[in-house]
């Protein structure tokens, strides 16, 4: 992805409503951190307001979106399942 293409879909992303508390203003959250090897690709971006976004690091992702219905309805729309407590997208491993 080109810096380009990759600063228009975090523009898209900013320009949307938080997933939880329909706040404008959001930021682009990675559902996999780009910290343990998450990709800067839409089905691993989501948009939380500060708030929201700091609550997810501070409690994990499985528990966030156990939580938040809106949130767990948006990630398995685009792949995401909970497998042993995990949260998992087959896009992780393109060679399976």
């Amino acid at each position: 992805m080109t810096d380009a293409s990759k600063e228009t879909l975090f523009d898209s992303i900013r320009s949307q409503r938080c997933l939880v508390c329909s706040k404008l203003g959001v930021d682009v959250a990675h559902v996999k951190t780009r910290g343990s090897g998450g990709p800067d690709e839409a089905w691993n971006l989501m948009s939380l307001c500060r708030r929201d976004h700091a609550i997810q690091h501070q409690i994990g992702i499985v528990s966030f979106i156990r939580l938040h219905p809106t949130v767990a309805a948006y990630l398995a729309s685009n792949g995401w399942v909970i497998e042993n407590g995990k949260l998992w997208n087959d896009r992780l491993n393109p060679s399976l």
